[in-house]
């Protein structure tokens, strides 16, 4: 299981325009996924972003910092946009809350067939491998101000 290092939990002035997590590295784990959502629960598929294959640094190391390619622009994200509180907020709709997002990190090795236990079906033969990761925990957080629309 990954352990999570930036944002903190409950971070609440993350710029969704350049989003770049850190965690550490695990042993035996060679491929590292980070999911954002709007439902803490991770079970709903259509509100579940994942980010390209991060390959580990140090697949026979555990507590090196991995980060992701570059960092990614949350506000444009379709599939975080079907939330329509998520939506309202980033397209600055007036009195529109700041949406909570979760994230976590998945982490497996590549060799593993099929891998994990599927995170949504529970279901061991499940030949889907995009949800078959062991999961780090899950941490929330709130965006920074949204810069006011043009006038």
């Amino acid at each position: 299981q990954p352990q999570l290092v930036t944002p903190e939990n409950l971070y609440t002035n993350v710029d969704l325009t350049r989003f770049n997590p850190t965690w550490l590295s695990t042993t035996g784990a060679d491929v590292f996924v980070v999911e954002v959502s709007t439902d803490r629960t991770f079970k709903n598929r259509s509100l579940i972003l994942q980010l390209p294959t991060v390959y580990s640094t140090a697949p026979q190391a555990t507590g090196v910092t991995q980060v992701l390619a570059s960092s990614v622009n949350l506000t444009t994200n379709p599939v975080l946009l079907r939330d329509r509180n998520f939506a309202n907020y980033v397209n600055c709709v007036a009195n529109a809350a700041k949406p909570m997002l979760y994230w976590r990190v998945g982490a497996r090795s590549d060799n593993d067939r099929p891998g994990p236990v599927h995170w949504i079906t529970r279901n061991h033969g499940d030949g889907d491998r995009t949800f078959r990761y062991v999961y780090s925990e899950v941490r929330s957080f709130t965006p920074a101000d949204m810069p006011p629309p043009p006038p």
